[in-house]
């Protein structure tokens, strides 16, 4: 893809951008798998692409962003994230600071930033965990009456849950950062996938999200231009 329509001005390296929901939002978990080595400045890059698309697409006025990490004082972590925190605090975005994997769900932040091996195993533990806890729950739900019972008064409770959930409902990932909309779909999708992919893929033409980007990542380097080396 990227060898076919090559990178937006200022971008070195796509990202895929994974919308997961939580109990009081959504965010972009920003790069979810294409790029598993990064340097600090493309996690810079990454935090301002899913800056944009939060903002313009998802609807979210000034998207709050988080560095993935282990800790969340800003000395934690390994030497590339202790650099893009660095780089983080000194840009215009609305950067919280380090998250822990348990900040995802419980203390979300609308955009996640993390290098694409980081990412990619968030993204596959968390749709492994997902599908384990419905044939955990459907297990011991059947196993007496009462509780058949119970989960029948609370059926509309275990689909809203489940539809939240259902990546067929959010239709696939856009990699931000080429030249181009290109959305990537799930492996097994269905057709309610596909055609939540082609509204993402048309809402992110809508919004413009590629001019935005171009723009986002133009300033923050006439801004940044005697503090450290542009972006690309």
């Amino acid at each position: 893809t990227t060898i076919i329509l090559r990178t937006l001005p200022g971008i070195d390296r796509p990202a895929l951008a994974a919308i997961f929901p939580s109990e009081t939002n959504i965010f972009v978990l920003i790069d979810a798998g294409a790029n598993s080595d990064a340097r600090p400045e493309h996690l810079l890059q990454y935090g301002i692409m899913g800056s944009v698309y939060s903002r313009h697409v998802l609807g979210y006025k000034n998207p709050s962003i988080g560095l993935m990490s282990i800790g969340g004082e800003d000395v934690k972590g390994t030497d590339l994230t202790k650099e893009v925190f660095k780089m983080l605090k000194r840009s215009a975005l609305n950067f919280r600071g380090n998250i822990e994997g348990h900040d995802l769900f419980a203390h979300p932040v609308e955009v996640v930033v993390c290098d694409g091996f980081v990412g990619n195993v968030i993204l596959k533990t968390c749709e492994s965990v997902g599908d384990a806890i419905f044939k955990w729950l459907k297990h011991e739900l059947v196993k007496s009456k009462v509780r058949m019972a119970g989960a029948f008064l609370a059926q509309k409770a275990f689909q809203a849950i489940k539809k939240k959930v259902n990546y067929e409902e959010y239709g696939g990932s856009p990699l931000l950062g080429v030249n181009g909309i290109c959305i990537i779909a799930h492996g097994s999708s269905t057709p309610l996938a596909i055609k939540n992919a082609l509204r993402v893929a048309a809402e992110s033409i809508e919004q413009q999200v590629n001019p935005h980007i171009i723009e986002e990542v133009s300033r923050y380097n006439e801004t940044n231009a005697s503090l450290e080396p542009a972006v690309r």
